[in-house]
C-alpha cells in the first residue's frame, strides 16, 4: 500500500515540471517577439529612408532656362 507522501512527491514533481514548461514557453515568445521588433524597426528604417518626405520636399531644382528676372547691367 503506498502511502498518502508518494502521492505528494508526485503532484510537487508534476507542478515543478509545468511551471519550467511555462517559463520555457515564455522565454522563447519573449525571443521571438524581440527578433520581430527587430526586424520591423529594420523594415520602417528602410522604409523612411527610401521615401523620406523630406527629400521630396527639399529637393534641387535645376533650371534648364534663365531665369524669369531681368538680369541686372552693372553701372
Amino acid at each position: 500500500m503506498s502511502s498518502g507522501s508518494a502521492y505528494l512527491a508526485e503532484a510537487y514533481v508534476t507542478r515543478k515540471e509545468f511551471k519550467e514548461k511555462l517559463i520555457e514557453k515564455k522565454m522563447d515568445s519573449e525571443a521571438a517577439n524581440i527578433k520581430k521588433l527587430k526586424i520591423h524597426r529594420l523594415l520602417l528604417q528602410v522604409v523612411v529612408v527610401c521615401f523620406s518626405p523630406m527629400k521630396i520636399i527639399f529637393k534641387k531644382v535645376h533650371l534648364n532656362s534663365t531665369t524669369t528676372t531681368p538680369h541686372r547691367v552693372p553701372p
